[in-house]
């Protein structure tokens, strides 16, 4: 069965268990491990904004391309645990940035533009870490 986003709002309860019976952990068949590409994902938020990035990093790992994480140094075990990179973004926890008032202003702003210019303010060293990692050269696509 192929899901694709012109489907994703039709699905029934018998795609459901269609879908559940994939078994992901499987190594894909008939990869070309000759050509590896390097990603790199960037997330600064809850584990719940982190581990879409390691769901879609494992499955490319599997396809022998390399992937990096760059986040918070809350979750670097997490992350290498599971055989990814890992990139440093920042060593705060961004639970403590959301519970404090520069976080509570970000998420009264509502505005995309407002809640980054809040976070340049908040966590600086951050996008200077985002901009080193976007530079190098062993990186082929950031998300």
């Amino acid at each position: 069965m192929s899901l694709n986003l012109a489907t994703a709002s039709s699905i029934n309860k018998t795609d459901v268990n269609k879908i559940k019976k994939v078994t992901l952990n499987k190594q894909p068949t008939g990869v070309n491990k000759g050509y590896n590409m390097h990603f790199a994902f960037f997330s600064l938020g809850s584990r719940g904004d982190i581990q879409p990035g390691i769901v879609i990093g494992k499955t490319l790992l599997s396809y022998g391309h390399q992937v990096t994480i760059a986040t918070s140094s809350i979750y670097q075990k997490w992350i290498e645990d599971n055989g990814l990179l890992f990139h440093c973004l920042t060593n705060k926890d961004p639970k403590d940035l959301m519970q404090s008032n520069d976080g509570q202003k970000m998420l009264a702003a509502g505005k995309t533009r407002d809640f980054i210019a809040l976070l340049r303010q908040a966590f600086p060293p951050c996008f200077q870490e985002t901009e080193a990692l976007i530079k190098r050269k062993d990186i082929d696509l950031c998300i």
